[in-house]
Protein backbone atom coordinates (compact mmCIF):
# COMPACT_ATOMS: atom_id res chain seq x y z
CA UNK A 1 0.00 0.00 0.00
CA UNK A 2 1.23 3.43 -0.70
CA UNK A 3 0.02 7.17 0.59
CA UNK A 4 0.18 10.09 -1.85
CA UNK A 5 0.00 13.37 -0.81
CA UNK A 6 -3.12 15.47 -2.77
CA UNK A 7 -2.60 19.21 -3.30
CA UNK A 8 -0.71 21.68 -0.75
CA UNK A 9 -3.67 24.21 -0.68
CA UNK A 10 -4.05 25.93 2.37
CA UNK A 11 -8.12 26.86 3.39
CA UNK A 12 -6.81 30.54 4.26
CA UNK A 13 -4.24 32.35 2.78
CA UNK A 14 -3.57 34.74 5.82
CA UNK A 15 -2.22 31.51 7.74
CA UNK A 16 0.15 30.64 4.80
CA UNK A 17 3.53 31.86 6.62
CA UNK A 18 2.09 29.51 9.19
CA UNK A 19 3.31 26.72 7.52
CA UNK A 20 6.44 25.42 5.91
CA UNK A 21 5.71 22.69 3.51
CA UNK A 22 8.99 22.49 1.66
CA UNK A 23 10.72 21.58 4.29
CA UNK A 24 7.95 19.30 5.62
CA UNK A 25 7.22 17.98 2.41
CA UNK A 26 11.59 17.01 2.61
CA UNK A 27 10.77 15.13 5.58
CA UNK A 28 7.98 13.53 4.90
CA UNK A 29 9.07 11.87 1.95
CA UNK A 30 12.08 10.70 2.88
CA UNK A 31 10.12 8.99 5.87
CA UNK A 32 7.04 7.53 3.89
CA UNK A 33 9.58 5.93 1.19
CA UNK A 34 10.34 3.50 4.12
CA UNK A 35 7.04 1.62 4.02
CA UNK A 36 5.42 3.19 0.70
CA UNK A 37 5.76 3.92 -2.65
CA UNK A 38 4.92 7.30 -2.68
CA UNK A 39 4.34 10.29 -5.36
CA UNK A 40 2.45 13.47 -5.29
CA UNK A 41 -0.82 12.38 -6.79
CA UNK A 42 -1.78 13.68 -10.31
CA UNK A 43 -4.89 15.45 -11.79
CA UNK A 44 -5.85 11.96 -13.37
CA UNK A 45 -6.21 10.67 -10.10
CA UNK A 46 -9.18 13.12 -9.50
CA UNK A 47 -11.68 11.10 -11.21
CA UNK A 48 -11.31 7.63 -9.34
CA UNK A 49 -11.21 10.36 -5.80
CA UNK A 50 -14.18 11.41 -6.82
CA UNK A 51 -15.56 8.44 -7.43
CA UNK A 52 -14.65 7.00 -3.90
CA UNK A 53 -15.61 10.07 -2.32
CA UNK A 54 -19.37 10.28 -3.98
CA UNK A 55 -19.25 13.56 -5.49
CA UNK A 56 -17.36 16.53 -7.32
CA UNK A 57 -14.21 17.69 -6.08
CA UNK A 58 -13.40 21.47 -7.06
CA UNK A 59 -10.20 22.91 -8.06
CA UNK A 60 -8.03 24.01 -6.21
CA UNK A 61 -8.80 20.53 -4.41
CA UNK A 62 -8.23 20.28 -0.48
CA UNK A 63 -5.22 18.67 0.84
CA UNK A 64 -6.18 15.01 0.59
CA UNK A 65 -3.94 11.98 1.62
CA UNK A 66 -4.59 8.89 -1.00
CA UNK A 67 -4.02 5.53 -0.26
CA UNK A 68 -2.94 2.82 -2.98
CA UNK A 69 -1.85 -0.73 -3.11
CA UNK A 70 0.13 0.11 -6.22
CA UNK A 71 1.93 2.60 -8.38
CA UNK A 72 -1.25 1.78 -11.26
CA UNK A 73 -3.21 0.48 -8.98
CA UNK A 74 -7.00 1.85 -7.63
CA UNK A 75 -7.60 4.45 -5.26
CA UNK A 76 -8.16 2.22 -1.81
CA UNK A 77 -9.03 4.93 0.83
CA UNK A 78 -8.92 9.04 1.23
CA UNK A 79 -8.56 11.19 4.18
CA UNK A 80 -8.76 14.84 3.46
CA UNK A 81 -7.76 17.09 6.11
CA UNK A 82 -7.11 21.27 6.33
CA UNK A 83 -4.66 23.47 7.65
CA UNK A 84 -5.61 25.81 10.77
CA UNK A 85 -4.03 28.03 13.33
CA UNK A 86 -5.23 27.69 17.02
CA UNK A 87 -5.12 30.48 19.14
CA UNK A 88 -4.13 28.67 22.20
CA UNK A 89 -1.54 26.44 20.36
CA UNK A 90 -0.80 27.80 16.85
CA UNK A 91 -0.55 25.51 13.37
CA UNK A 92 -2.93 22.55 13.77
CA UNK A 93 -4.42 20.14 11.49
CA UNK A 94 -8.53 19.82 10.98
CA UNK A 95 -9.13 16.20 10.02
CA UNK A 96 -12.16 16.64 7.80
CA UNK A 97 -13.59 13.27 6.47
CA UNK A 98 -11.78 9.60 5.58
CA UNK A 99 -13.62 7.25 3.45
CA UNK A 100 -12.29 4.20 2.60
CA UNK A 101 -13.13 1.07 0.16
CA UNK A 102 -10.35 -1.44 2.29
CA UNK A 103 -10.48 -1.15 5.90
CA UNK A 104 -7.52 -1.67 6.35
CA UNK A 105 -6.52 1.86 4.87
CA UNK A 106 -8.11 3.35 8.08
CA UNK A 107 -4.85 3.55 10.35
CA UNK A 108 -2.38 4.01 7.76
CA UNK A 109 -4.16 7.10 6.56
CA UNK A 110 -4.62 8.33 10.05
CA UNK A 111 -1.14 7.45 10.74
CA UNK A 112 0.42 9.37 7.92
CA UNK A 113 -1.50 12.49 8.55
CA UNK A 114 0.30 12.41 11.78
CA UNK A 115 3.25 11.95 10.55
CA UNK A 116 2.55 14.94 8.22
CA UNK A 117 1.35 17.00 11.46
CA UNK A 118 4.71 16.78 13.61
CA UNK A 119 6.64 17.21 10.44
CA UNK A 120 4.84 21.03 9.73
CA UNK A 121 5.04 21.36 13.21
CA UNK A 122 1.49 21.00 14.09
CA UNK A 123 0.27 21.02 18.13
CA UNK A 124 -3.10 18.86 17.51
CA UNK A 125 -5.14 16.91 14.76
CA UNK A 126 -8.73 18.36 15.53
CA UNK A 127 -11.34 16.36 13.99
CA UNK A 128 -15.75 16.43 14.37
CA UNK A 129 -17.32 13.80 13.07
CA UNK A 130 -20.43 11.99 13.34
CA UNK A 131 -19.15 9.14 11.03
CA UNK A 132 -19.32 6.25 12.93
CA UNK A 133 -16.28 4.38 11.22
CA UNK A 134 -14.08 7.44 11.54
CA UNK A 135 -15.37 7.29 15.27
CA UNK A 136 -14.50 3.93 15.43
CA UNK A 137 -10.72 4.35 14.06
CA UNK A 138 -9.67 7.42 16.48
CA UNK A 139 -10.99 5.22 19.11
CA UNK A 140 -8.82 2.41 19.00
CA UNK A 141 -5.91 4.43 18.47
CA UNK A 142 -6.65 6.47 21.74
CA UNK A 143 -7.69 9.85 20.29
CA UNK A 144 -8.80 11.97 22.86
CA UNK A 145 -13.08 12.87 22.70
CA UNK A 146 -13.04 16.41 24.13
CA UNK A 147 -16.83 15.73 24.22
CA UNK A 148 -16.30 13.39 27.23
CA UNK A 149 -13.42 14.32 28.27
CA UNK A 150 -13.82 18.86 28.79
CA UNK A 151 -17.30 19.10 27.90
CA UNK A 152 -16.61 20.37 24.94
CA UNK A 153 -19.73 20.99 22.41
CA UNK A 154 -19.89 21.61 18.43
CA UNK A 155 -22.29 24.63 17.63
CA UNK A 156 -23.08 25.33 14.01
CA UNK A 157 -24.35 28.70 12.92
CA UNK A 158 -26.49 28.30 9.72
CA UNK A 159 -29.79 29.77 7.74
CA UNK A 160 -27.08 32.85 8.08
CA UNK A 161 -29.25 34.91 6.04
CA UNK A 162 -31.43 35.10 9.04
CA UNK A 163 -28.90 36.52 11.16
CA UNK A 164 -27.96 39.16 9.01
CA UNK A 165 -31.15 40.32 7.87
CA UNK A 166 -32.85 40.75 11.15
CA UNK A 167 -33.23 43.61 12.78
CA UNK A 168 -35.01 42.66 16.16
CA UNK A 169 -32.45 42.61 18.71
CA UNK A 170 -31.05 39.49 19.91
CA UNK A 171 -33.24 36.93 22.73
Amino acid sequence: MMVLCFGNNLLCPRIESCFSMEAATASKMSSIQKKFLVRLARQEDKQALEELVGRTLHSPLNDTLIAMEFERGPILGALSYSKIYSTWEGRSIGLNSLQVKDEACRVPLLNELTKMSVSLGCSRIDCQTADDCLISTLTTQNVRDLTEEEKWHCWELDNLAKFVTTDAPAK
